[in-house]
């Protein structure tokens, strides 16, 4: 792992033990490699950029062992004081690319920047640096392409302990080796924040984990609803299921280390990570604290996704019969168009459809069945009829029998938010219909 560093840390890093010695008296040293400075300073004698050979590695403290031809001393430096290169023509070129970059240093940002293997959010994330850390940086790409949700500058980074990777550039702050990180200014820190914030739009964390559940409850996934930063009009739009707020930018603070507040405290954002912010603010009396993020794709395609979704999942549902019939319960028939037609239902508890609602309905695919249930029914659905001046929902699991359907009802307690979080008690309304098929067969 990587270990964080300071400015300290890092010319404590840069600490080296000189071994004096006379090549001619030692005779010739074996190298296993070349190397060039990185981090240069007074207590190493060496200029960034400068071309060594490497003779030995330490892996029990990370250290090489270094020479030039210059002098004739050899010196034991930290890992990632040199990067290592098997021939000195590959030094060579990478002197050339790192000359722009002899100079400079970054100071980190924000807590948890990501370091990955290679630049873009597609790279693995090999560490998260601490902010106030500071890096060595040895190049940069820049990316264009429209798909990438972090686009801009990546700057490759080494620490003073031989990690290297790439981060954004947006959240680290270039200096040079004259420059004093103590100076950091909270208009910088803030510049950093802002830009992370109106990188937008955010959406709240629980679509994150619909995402990740496979759970899509499509009327609470709505791309309506989000926290989106207009930086032109000067405003911080949240919108809710339930409301929609609009917060000024035009008057703001940082509240050190991460935090940004605006319309004199009303909306305070805590910028926790590249892709993750922390909000709360207050309305009508209720104090409102959320997370949101960033989704890897956009909700428009997540929502295209599992209307597909449901779609083969009704259409499996039919290949097994669009009719069934119980001598008790009355007539099911669906079609493709997720319409149902209940005939017959006159034994059918009013609590369960009321006597009053109309015989045609849609069927809808959103319930989600959690743990043993999936192992103990095949699915669930809900079936809607209008009823009055509303329309009635009522939910069921389903299962496969030899000859038809079982259905089973699920009270309305045991739905959280499109999941069944537990079986029916075994009082509960259960009806069993034929396939009209097999009962013409018979």
């Amino acid at each position: 792992m990587w270990r964080m560093i300071n400015k300290g840390g890092a010319r404590a890093t840069l600490t080296i033990v000189l071994i004096l010695f006379l090549f001619s008296s030692c005779g010739a040293l074996s190298r296993i490699g070349y190397g060039v400075v990185l981090w240069g300073g007074t207590s190493l004698s060496l200029k960034p950029g400068t071309l060594v050979e490497i003779h030995q590695q330490n892996s029990f403290d990370h250290t090489y062992n270094i020479s030039t031809l210059q002098d004739d001393v050899q010196y034991t430096v930290k890992k990632g004081i040199i990067a290592k290169f098997k021939s000195r023509k590959k030094a060579r070129e990478f002197i050339k690319t790192y000359t722009p970059y002899l100079d400079s240093f970054a100071l980190v940002m924000v807590n948890g920047l990501r370091v990955r293997d290679k630049a873009g959010i597609k790279g693995d994330s090999v560490y998260r640096l601490r902010k106030g850390s500071e890096v060595k940086v040895v190049n940069k790409i820049k990316i264009d392409d429209t798909s990438e949700p972090f686009k801009g500058i990546w700057y490759r980074v080494v620490t003073s302990d031989g990690y290297e990777g790439y981060s954004y550039g947006k959240y680290l702050r270039l200096r040079s080796e004259q420059e004093e990180l103590s100076s950091v200014a909270s208009s910088s820190l803030y510049t950093q924040l802002k830009e992370n914030l109106f990188s937008g739009p955010w959406r709240p964390e629980y679509m994150q984990e619909m995402i990740r559940q496979h759970s899509i409850d499509l009327e609470r996934f709505d791309p309506q609803i989000g926290l989106f930063p207009n930086e032109e009009k000067q405003q911080i739009k949240i919108t809710t299921s339930k409301s929609s707020l609009i917060f000024s930018t035009e008057e703001s603070n940082t509240l050190p280390p991460n935090k940004l507040s605006f319309s004199s405290g009303d909306l305070v954002v805590a910028v926790l990570d590249e892709d993750e912010l922390r909000v709360e603010y207050e309305y009508r009396g209720t104090l409102f604290r959320e997370k949101y993020v960033k989704l890897d794709r956009s909700v428009e395609e997540t929502i295209e996704q599992e209307k597909e979704r449901r779609e083969k999942r009704y259409a499996q549902f039919l290949s097994y019969g669009k009719e069934y019939r119980s001598s008790y319960y009355g007539k099911l028939m669906f079609d493709e168009n997720f319409v149902i037609k209940w005939t017959g239902r006159a034994r059918v508890p009013s609590s369960v459809v009321p006597a009053g609602s109309k015989k045609n309905g849609q069927v809808n695919f959103n319930i989600f069945l959690s743990g043993q249930l999936k192992k103990d029914y095949t699915g669930a659905f809900s079936m809607m009829f209008p009823y009055a001046d509303r329309t009635h929902e009522v939910s069921f699991l389903y299962r496969r029998e030899n000859h038809g359907l079982q259905l089973t009802y699920i009270p309305d307690e045991l739905i959280t938010r499109n999941k069944v979080a537990a079986a029916p008690a075994s009082s509960t309304f259960i009806m069993f219909f034929t396939h009209q098929e097999k009962m013409t067969q018979m």
